[in-house]
């Protein structure tokens, strides 16, 4: 996987749609707007670089020798995701914007995938949230 390349490019997604937003904040309204613009952004990007998506693999339920093989995009708006909080419990979270990392297993569900890259986005009037930061260690 090009690992840095690809975190790096979410970066430099992130700083470009900043510099537009600081030059037009009308232009996105409210938090999704900006979640989207984010993902759609990031989802073009991967796509010219030849890492737009992330391949699983599905076991037929009735028929498990056959195996059905999909293509997800590797940018999500809010996934529900799995994952263990400070108290050891497992919690489910939503990161605004996540990028998937390859899959080592392919037959793992999308709530286990493991998360290259993840976005929280805080717009007017978010105050401070431990949570935010917590989910996204």
């Amino acid at each position: 996987m090009a690992y840095p390349h690809l975190v790096q490019v979410a970066w430099h997604a992130v700083e470009k749609l900043v510099g537009d937003w600081s030059n037009n904040p009308h232009f996105w309204e409210h938090e999704i707007d900006i979640q989207a613009e984010l993902r759609s952004r990031l989802a073009t990007l991967y796509s010219i670089l030849g890492f737009e998506t992330v391949i699983a693999t599905e076991k037929e339920a009735r028929a498990s020798t056959k195996v059905f093989t999909y293509r997800y995009s590797r940018v999500a708006c809010e996934p529900s995701v799995t994952y263990k909080f400070s108290d050891r419990k497992i919690y489910r979270a939503m990161p605004d914007v996540v990028v998937w990392d390859d899959l080592k297993d392919p037959n793992v569900t999308p709530e286990h995938w493991p998360i290259l890259w993840a976005c929280e986005i805080k717009y007017m009037g978010a105050g401070k949230n431990d949570w935010d930061i917590e989910k996204l260690g």
